[in-house]
């Protein structure tokens, strides 16, 4: 799925996915280089997207030719965060939250392609969903963006009820760019009629289907509402969120500690 028109295979035979074979080959390395500096870390990775790298070699292209992400510096240099990503006071408790545990659990995710795949496969009807799925893409994410490539192919072979939105923004579409992210996602709910006669228990509680969100990432939602670290609100994300007639999909106001106790994921 690598574009070879922007990745020549001679050239970059991971393309854009190089730094994630940087993960399984050098994973000390790698590690202890991002936790060098976990604050400047933190905000050299969370960056908005652009336009104009559409189209150009990526820097996650080359990180196993450098050595690691920084480079011979084996640091990140220092950053300011950007507070349009991330509040001030948000930022100030993602960090305590890498300070406690490192990035060494997120980053094991790169290791264990092998589990996995192998759970991958034991899923029904051959991974096929049935359910409607929303897909909300970056158009600037030049490691995950399905357009103008063929990234997004397994997926549409995979969902028989598939809904794409595109949203000019990057990798961090969800922080970039929330207000339309939000919309997105409500328009589709809205567009939908779920069918809430169905025996299955709902999670949210009642009965009927549940949709699935996608929000552009090739390995599952990885929203990055779950990256807003310990006990940090989910900023942008009020309260009746995913609100639909019934009692079919309903948020509640939580914070990313109730999701989960590990460091979050930051990796990418």
């Amino acid at each position: 799925m690598v574009d070879r028109t922007i990745y020549p295979a001679g050239q970059y035979p991971d393309g854009q996915w190089d730094y994630y074979r940087f993960y399984t080959t050098h994973f000390e390395t790698a590690v202890n280089d991002l936790n060098a500096d976990q604050a400047a870390t933190l905000a050299s990775i969370y960056r908005s997207g652009t336009p104009d790298a559409v189209g150009k070699v990526s820097p996650s292209a080359t990180v196993t030719r450098q050595g690691g992400r920084f480079g011979a510096a084996h640091q990140a240099s220092p950053t300011q965060p950007d507070p349009a990503l991330w509040p001030p006071a948000d930022f100030d408790v993602l960090v305590q939250a890498f300070k406690a545990h490192g990035f060494g659990p997120s980053c094991a995710w790169y290791t264990n392609d092998d589990a996995n795949i192998a759970y991958a496969r034991t899923a029904p009807d051959g991974g096929r969903l049935s359910q409607p799925v929303l897909f909300v893409n970056g158009e600037w994410d030049v490691i995950c963006t399905i357009t103008g490539n063929r990234q997004g192919d397994p997926m549409r072979a995979a969902c028989a009820d598939l809904a794409v939105v595109s949203i000019p923004a990057g990798h961090w579409l969800p922080l970039e760019r929330k207000t339309e992210h939000i919309q997105a996602i409500r328009t589709w709910l809205r567009s939908k009629t779920f069918n809430r006669e169905r025996d299955e228990p709902h999670p949210a509680g009642g009965r009927g289907i549940l949709p699935t969100l996608s929000m552009r990432r090739t390995r599952g939602s990885c929203s990055a509402h779950r990256r807003s670290g310990e006990g940090v609100p989910f900023r942008g994300l009020p309260a009746g969120l995913f609100e639909h007639p019934g009692p079919l999909v309903r948020s509640r106001p939580e914070t990313a500690a109730s999701l989960s106790g590990r460091s979050p994921s930051a990796c990418t």
